[in-house]
């Protein structure tokens, strides 16, 4: 899903408000007369107490203001453009220039949320809707992919690019039946990677929706990613335990992974995987027979969190927490609460790990000793938790500090997953039924 498939020409608006109130109008009025159900002034006063309670600022100038409509079973979705800024919050002095109104139905309001959210992560995305001239101009660069040849980076007049992708094509055949896997993100369009692969049997993945699409549409074998903000060896383990719990490749594969840096427009790294020395367990992400029914669209979001909490920390200054997700009959059992659960005074549907406008409150409740404690359904139960059914000392693993002797501990006595960060070494660690399946 895209933010191309919610909008429509007459849903894209160049804002004369300067107030957050005259903007909710301003945007509401080109929604109301898409659905006979929605009341104008129902949805602002709706709107407006959910900004009381969580804001819908994202950062870096963007906020997704939305409701859920029970009655709906459409999303629908407005992008409004600021050019001079309106000040969202009283207490900060950042200004928002994009304004994503959304309304819709509760069957697929967050995921849709979440979804576009990730793709506005994109800056790139972002800069080039801010320097829309006309509201026309605007929805053009909403729906066409974004296209700029680079020059090729050459090293003594080879081509970086293609040597990287012929090296790896040849360790992928020294390696009988491994598979080549093209992290795209280095490219912008698709005739960009249909260059470079030829004809080669390579799996296209990227966390670009619209290079996805343009891939699909030429023939090419791709595979959409969700994870942003996370490079390097990290970005490629997450990328392939998405692909694994997606079941786009198999538990036995071997995989050489060839990236660059994102829109760098160009090649220069293999990495080769064994997926079996990897993930040990991979029949959790499988879905085999014995594995919890867990939504890997929620693990998904958790690993992103988790991803860009390890890598930027916050604040400048490294950050260790911990996730447990899942099985929460039981994980009950076990927990109590070390502060006042800082979740507690929120309704349900403001409080799932799917809305992105918890993720900053997410990871600033991540400095809180204790863990994030999310039902099966991404409901975030508490924070700042104790965790204490841990097995007997000689069941576990010498050497682990308090938080990932709590991780194992959670998972031997439940089916939950639990995802450990490291303060010290700022690494990611997921534990299933007592066992620690991978280090990121």
């Amino acid at each position: 899903m895209s933010l191309a498939d919610y909008i429509s020409p007459q849903r894209t608006v160049l804002l004369t408000s300067n107030t957050k109130a005259a903007a909710l109008h301003e945007l509401l009025r080109h929604l109301s007369s898409d659905a006979a159900v929605m009341n104008e002034t129902d949805l602002l006063q709706r709107l407006f107490r959910r900004e009381e309670k969580i804001t819908s600022y994202m950062g870096s100038g963007i906020a997704i203001p939305h409701v859920v409509v029970e009655n709906l079973d459409s999303t629908f979705i407005v992008v409004g453009l600021s050019r001079h800024g309106i000040q969202w919050d009283p207490d900060k002095k950042d200004l928002v220039h994009l304004i994503i109104l959304m309304v819709g139905g509760p069957e697929e309001h967050l995921q849709v949320l979440s979804e576009i959210a990730s793709q506005l992560k994109d800056g790139d995305l972002y800069r080039r809707l801010l320097n829309a001239s006309t509201e026309q101009d605007l929805y053009k660069r909403i729906v066409e992919p974004y296209s700029e040849d680079m020059p090729p980076r050459l090293y003594r007049g080879q081509n970086i690019t293609e040597v990287t992708f012929q090296k790896g094509l040849e360790l992928a055949e020294q390696l009988e039946g491994a598979l080549v896997v093209l992290h795209a993100d280095a490219f912008e369009s698709a005739e960009q990677v249909q260059r470079i692969i030829h004809t080669q049997e390579v799996l296209v993945v990227t966390n670009k929706l619209d290079l996805y699409n343009a891939c699909s549409r030429i023939g090419l074998r791709s595979a959409i990613s969700p994870l942003k903000g996370i490079h390097g060896t990290s970005h490629i383990q997450f990328v392939l335990l998405f692909l694994l719990s997606q079941e786009v490749i198999a538990h036995n594969d071997i995989i050489v992974n060839i990236s660059g840096p994102s829109s760098s427009g160009y090649l220069d790294s293999i990495h080769i995987t064994s997926l079996q020395d990897t993930f040990r367990f991979p029949h959790l992400f499988t879905q085999k027979e014995g594995a919890p029914q867990l939504s890997h669209h929620i693990l998904t979001r958790i690993l992103q969190i988790a991803g860009e909490l390890s890598t930027e920390g916050r604040e400048g200054k490294a950050v260790g927490t911990l996730f447990v997700f899942g099985d929460y009959t039981k994980v009950e059992k076990y927990i109590r609460q070390m502060i006042a659960n800082p979740f507690a005074g929120l309704d349900e549907t403001d409080r799932n790990i799917l809305d992105p406008n918890l993720e900053e409150t997410i990871k600033e409740f991540a400095k809180i000793d204790g863990a994030f404690i999310i039902r099966d359904d991404g409901t975030l139960i508490s924070a700042g938790t104790y965790l204490a059914g841990i097995p007997n000392t000689e069941e576990l693993t010498p050497g682990l500090g308090a938080r990932h002797t709590s991780a194992q501990g959670i998972s031997a006595v439940t089916d939950a997953i639990a995802i450990a960060i490291s303060e010290s070494t700022r690494k990611i660690s997921v534990y299933y039924k007592g066992k620690r399946l991978v280090v990121m």
